[in-house]
């Protein structure tokens, strides 16, 4: 997950792999070395001015985005 994704978050429940979620800390993300292991980038559509969130928060959208659209 990443704010300068361009697949929006809810795009995470129709991929049909299993994933790994990568989440980094807030101020800094993930670590270069992780970030280039990652095949797929998601981002949290926000309100314009907003560019963070708080990564439990993050986790928490992804998770429940990634069962609902698991069916």
């Amino acid at each position: 997950m990443t704010a300068s994704a361009d697949a929006p978050l809810q795009e995470i429940g129709s991929t049909p792999d299993r994933l790994a979620i990568l989440m980094g800390s807030e101020r800094s993300g993930a670590s270069r070395e992780l970030d280039a292991l990652a095949s797929r980038r998601y981002a949290v559509p926000m309100t314009t001015g907003i560019d963070s969130l708080n990564v439990s928060v993050a986790a928490g959208l992804a998770l429940y985005e990634r069962r609902r659209g698991s069916g």
